[in-house]
């Protein structure tokens, strides 16, 4: 089964699962206790629960305001029970793990609280190998990372940080340590060392979850071989396919998925990758290269990129237009040119299965 297959498949079997399961949810609506059905969830996307409020006033549920602390689960529905004597609220658990509070706020006797504990699963029902739980699923944690990404990024070319290990000082490793970097909490201890070389410092931290507690994979961020992904059960995941370290050639074949040779709607933080095959290179890994694109950070597309060499390599920033009149062209990003392999986006921000 091809790549596309195995995500069509994962996409098919995830929304079925999330139909039958709304559709018991509804079924059942009937009967139950007041108060959260299932307190505990697997927290793979498509388990639902339900809260039961009493309510004899007749309260009507579009002034009721349902709010997840945490963002963990999302309201699939709120109305009036059956027999139109409280009050049903269907919740689906997100991809990340952790207790979660919902408060829920317009009943004339106050505010509501309930909690529930989610668990992660390693599902992969988009089929790109990298366990569901350990995405950003949020269209607003994606955000907070490419800001993140891109400024630590940037920020290499105004002056390595000397936490980004000398060894590991090449096109792939700013990819690699400009990512850890973003997913970590930014707390006063993180600014003190690091906040003063960077070109902005007020974003929010990513919310789901943080480097080094990624959900299953820990420290160990990076696929280093062919995925089976949504396997039986969704759950063929081994920590031994993973890895702190990976090459340019693994970033792209087993952490990226592909946007083709067309720059048109790149965000900020997505890569351009190249290959030159007539580089005199021991390891063929050495041709690959891999450029950040920061967007429009200078009124114009701008990319970051480290030029591979971990003794005397240097961190570079140019514009697009620049990098597309390059005297060589094998480095122009064009669909003409074989050696660009094309724009990618990392894995954990693939939204191919929607926003939550």
């Amino acid at each position: 089964m091809t790549f596309r297959e195995r995500r069509f498949a994962g996409l098919a079997i995830g929304a079925g699962i999330l139909v039958l399961s709304v559709v018991g949810i509804m079924l059942s609506l009937g009967g139950g206790s007041w108060g959260v059905s299932h307190t505990s969830l697997a927290a793979n996307g498509v388990a639902t629960t339900r809260i039961l409020i009493p309510d004899e006033d007749g309260v009507d549920p579009s002034k009721l305001l349902v709010r997840p602390e945490r963002g963990l689960v999302r309201v699939v529905s709120l109305m009036r029970t059956v027999g139109d004597d409280g009050i049903e609220i269907v919740l689906v658990a997100g991809y990340a793990g952790g207790e979660e509070t919902i408060r829920v706020t317009g009943f004339p006797g106050g505010e509501k609280t309930f909690r529930i504990t989610l668990s992660p699963v390693p599902v992969d029902l988009d089929g790109d190998g990298i366990p569901d739980a350990a995405e950003l699923r949020s269209v607003t944690d994606r955000l907070r990372f490419r800001t993140w990404f891109c400024a630590i990024a940037e920020s290499q070319f105004y002056r390595i940080w000397d936490s980004w290990i000398p060894e590991q000082r090449d096109c792939a490793g700013l990819v690699r340590f400009a990512m850890r970097e973003a997913l970590v909490v930014h707390n006063e201890r993180w600014l003190s060392k690091a906040g003063k070389l960077l070109l902005r410092t007020s974003i929010p931290d990513v919310q789901a979850w943080n480097y080094p507690d990624v959900p299953f994979l820990g420290t160990k961020l990076f696929r280093t071989k062919t995925a089976l992904a949504g396997g039986e059960g969704g759950t063929s995941f081994s920590l031994d396919d993973f890895a702190p370290f990976v090459t340019a050639r693994l970033l792209l074949d087993h952490n990226c998925v592909t946007l083709g040779k067309d720059l048109t709607g790149l965000e900020a933080g997505d890569l351009l990758f190249f290959h030159q095959d007539d580089l005199e290179v021991s390891d063929q890994d050495e041709a690959m290269h891999v450029m950040v694109w920061l967007g429009n950070s200078s009124g114009e597309p701008m990319l970051v990129y480290h030029t591979g060499d971990r003794k005397a390599g240097q961190v570079r920033k140019l514009s697009l237009k620049t990098l597309q009149e390059h005297p060589d062209m094998r480095w122009r990003p064009a669909s003409e040119n074989p050696a660009f392999l094309g724009a990618y986006r990392l894995a954990i921000l693939d939204d191919s299965r929607g926003t939550r």
